[in-house]
């Protein structure tokens, strides 16, 4: 059952498979994990859920794979690749990673701003636990220029001058609350000196899928959908160290 598991790897590390496929996979597994035929899978032949079928074995399961996680897991070495590695010849074009796989990246991940020219200012995780674009929801919604680094955004304030004019008092409100904690924050560039990045899932520092894996299996601090047929969500608890 885990060699037949172990079959669509190379192909969830290089694409962001469709929904389908994850239900397909699953009406084979099914029958092949109960020792039963796909339509006799009902009226108790399924001895627990499937969902705990594919919960890990520390935490009394059968340990099998979920297949949505993991491929997640694995995708989530192209955006790590992308800050450690950026003399690969494929850095700077498009990746099998949307939005959530980002969301989770920033998660996972604490950047120490040295030069400000690599960190981006609303999508990495290095002024709290959690980017501005999620800390500050109708802020980063409000604003242009989207893409800025640290750098970019910090000199003379560009960051204030890319937001859109009429705000509302609830974005009157966010603001305030960002240039609160910048000013906090007191960040310092260094001129050559480039930043960096670390896991926050591992001891070393350095991301490995088998950390993003068991990060998002563990309900307990880490509260993600477990089913194969849905994407994990991200609940806010997960920023915490």
């Amino acid at each position: 059952m885990f060699v037949l598991s172990t079959l669509p790897i190379f192909a969830l590390t290089a694409l962001k498979l469709p929904k389908g496929f994850f239900l397909a996979f699953k009406k084979i597994r099914h029958p092949f994990t109960w020792g039963a035929e796909e339509n006799d899978l009902a009226g108790g032949k399924c001895k627990i859920a499937w969902s705990k079928v594919c919960s890990p074995l520390d935490r009394g399961r059968l340990g099998l794979p979920n297949l949505s996680l993991f491929g997640r897991a694995l995708r989530l070495r192209w955006l790590w690749y992308e800050w450690t590695y950026r003399g690969r010849p494929w850095v700077g074009m498009p990746i099998p990673c949307d939005r959530t796989d980002r969301d989770l990246f920033a998660a996972a991940t604490r950047v120490r701003i040295g030069d400000g020219t690599k960190a981006s200012f609303r999508d990495s995780t290095w002024l709290a636990d959690s980017p501005l674009r999620l800390s500050f929801l109708l802020l980063y919604a409000y604003s242009r220029r989207k893409w800025r680094t640290v750098a970019q955004s910090l000199i003379d304030n560009r960051w204030v001058a890319d937001l859109r004019h009429n705000l509302t008092m609830a974005i009157l409100e966010e603001f305030l609350q960002a240039w609160r904690l910048l000013r906090l924050a007191n960040t310092v560039l260094q001129p050559g000196v480039p930043d960096t990045i670390s896991s926050i899932l591992t001891a070393d520092g350095v991301y490995s899928a088998k950390s993003a894996y068991k990060g998002q299996t563990e309900a307990s601090s880490l509260t993600l959908t477990l089913d194969d047929d849905n994407p994990p969500i991200v609940h806010p608890l997960f920023y915490g160290e």
